[in-house]
């Protein structure tokens, strides 16, 4: 318990946020961050949910930090194939293994298979929505407007894991079409007209976040990773509101626009071996191809972090819970200080944007006298950090120092 409020009053404390995904990909859903439901998916008792996460959602965790009692920026629902009930014990597709690890059965899967809304059937998509309904309203009754509520899927295919699709990063047309179910599901359970119209998201713009937008009902959005943004199309319009991706900047931005939604980027933060520079560029990068924000793939270290630095394969230690060694259960790495100094710079370029009506074409020219944000990912489909050939502390201070001028104008 220590750990987990310290790295997120840590993390608020910079002007991050910590994105935990309340499941496993084998389908096992983290009992401290669900309500008590019964058989039918009904919820009758917040009692856990409320005592874990109340605070992260009215900002009572937060009193001691500089944006005292404003809440986390983002929360990840439960909601999965597997949560309120678990879709396995529901989905009919004659013909077809519910095995996983199975490749040949993957296959038939995706010849074989019937659409996804005819083979799940009714009790489970009815279940589903009525428990949306609930945390809606349970959150409405609590006043936690102030927050972004995701849903979003990470299971994998039948080649492992606990899905039949690849939710995470899909490819397939299949898996689109399972993402484009629950997210219907989801949508009809919101019941939230505005988030299907463009106007919306240029407030959500404008205002500055959910948080500053004085809503009067939660925030619920369904959320995609979409390593492969080539494949996506039209697919999703409607449906998804915010999409995690990587790929073609020019493709990510029509996606932002054709959804509508909100787009971030993903990936990782720089090896300790490069520059830190090079995580603050990577938020300048983002903001002037159109994205909002940044997200690592993974940010929690343990204690050997502290002495051998990232493990290849595993994501960025960000945040170390340094256990014997008795620093404290959550040490800043310097990268979120890069991450800090590089979500503030947008922050300037937002305002020097909205005060001269300007477009984020006009802020990459701004940015790129300055900082150089041309770069490429290690590996182009996958989650890797972003390198940059030439970046200088006196670039980023002079930058900063321009754009404060012109917002003083």
């Amino acid at each position: 318990e220590a750990q987990f409020k310290d790295s997120f009053r840590l993390a608020h404390y910079h002007r991050c946020t910590i994105n935990r995904v309340p499941y496993s990909q084998n389908g096992s859903t983290h009992v401290d961050w669900i309500p008590r439901t019964d058989r039918r998916g009904e919820v009758t008792d917040w009692t856990t949910f409320d005592s874990n996460l109340g605070g992260l959602l009215d900002g009572s965790w937060f009193k001691d930090n500089p944006r005292a009692g404003v809440p986390v920026h983002v929360l990840y629902m439960p909601h999965y194939e597997g949560y309120p009930l678990d879709f396995r014990q529901h989905y009919k597709a004659p013909g077809v293994s519910m095995e996983s690890g199975n490749r040949e059965n993957a296959t038939r899967h995706h010849v074989l298979a019937p659409p996804v809304q005819e083979a799940l059937g009714p009790d489970y998509q009815a279940a589903f929505v009525r428990n949306v309904e609930a945390f809606r309203k349970h959150f409405q009754e609590k006043g936690w407007n102030r927050t972004m509520f995701e849903m979003y899927q990470n299971c994998k295919g039948t080649t492992w894991g606990y899905s039949l699709w690849t939710m995470d990063e899909p490819y397939k047309t299949a898996d689109w079409a399972a993402l484009n179910f629950w997210a219907g599901l989801w949508r009809e359970g919101v019941d939230d007209p505005a988030l299907r119209t463009p106007a919306w998201y240029r407030d959500h713009f404008h205002k500055g976040g959910v948080a500053a937008m004085g809503r009067t009902r939660p925030t619920m959005v369904y959320r995609g990773d979409v390593s492969r943004s080539k494949y996506q199309g039209s697919y999703c319009n409607g449906l998804m509101n915010v999409l995690y991706g990587g790929g073609n900047p020019r493709r990510l931005r029509r996606l932002r626009h054709m959804m509508p939604g909100i787009v971030y980027t993903y990936g990782s933060a720089n090896a300790i071996s490069h520059s830190d520079w090079e995580s603050a560029a990577w938020c300048l990068r983002a903001y002037c191809n159109f994205q909002d924000g940044v997200l690592p793939w993974q940010s929690l270290g343990k204690e050997w972090s502290l002495w051998h630095g990232d493990k290849s394969g595993s994501g960025n230690a960000l945040i170390i819970d340094t256990g014997a060694a008795g620093f404290g259960h959550a040490v800043a790495a310097l990268r979120v200080h890069a991450l800090r100094r590089g979500q503030q710079d947008c922050e300037l370029l937002r305002l020097l944007q909205i005060k001269k009506g300007w477009s984020r074409d006009h802020i990459r020219l701004l940015v790129s006298q300055r900082v150089p944000i041309e770069s490429k990912h290690q590996v182009s489909d996958a989650a890797s950090a972003v390198r940059f050939k030439t970046l200088t502390s006196q670039g980023f201070v002079e930058l900063k120092e321009g754009v404060l001028a012109m917002l003083e104008e």
